[in-house]
């Protein structure tokens, strides 16, 4: 039943895949407050996976983000990708709606590569996974730039 997939990983082109660094501007939606900025640099690992890690800031309340996620990059036709990312994540400020520090951080990417360039969307969801109260979450959609190494 496994085989399928270890081949897939295994024999996935590779070229299609490069490190990335990449600049992303969010607006918070639903009830999620202010605006969120973030630096990313992903690197690939095993043809169609990738490990990421993250800086941010968000305006509303005023506070830092850091995290680290592992995830999916998969090309989807000729330069149309889409990347989904999860991991741990450190904010430096408690708010009323999320409690505690150490949150997860989930990320969806769609977007297209050209040339070495990458212009996409971005949806970011952040919770503590029910570790803390409050526990709301806080969520984001943004456009993402970014430039393949």
């Amino acid at each position: 039943m496994f085989k399928p997939l270890i081949a897939l990983v295994v024999f996935w082109p590779s070229t299609l895949h490069a490190e990335n660094l990449g600049l992303t501007v969010s607006k918070g939606i639903e009830e999620t407050p202010g605006n969120y900025v973030e630096l990313h640099y992903n690197s690939p690992i095993l043809n169609c996976f990738l490990l990421e890690g993250t800086a941010g800031y968000f305006s509303e309340p005023d506070r830092g983000i850091f995290s680290v996620g592992a995830g999916l990059d998969v090309p989807v036709h000729e330069n149309v990708y889409v990347q989904g990312v999860a991991g741990p994540a450190y904010l430096t400020k408690e708010t009323d709606r999320l409690g505690g520090n150490f949150q997860f951080l989930l990320k969806g990417r769609v977007g297209i590569t050209v040339d070495r360039f990458k212009v996409g969307a971005l949806y970011s969801h952040i919770s503590s996974a029910g570790i803390y109260e409050p526990n709301q979450g806080n969520d984001y959609l943004g456009l993402e730039l970014g430039v393949d190494f």
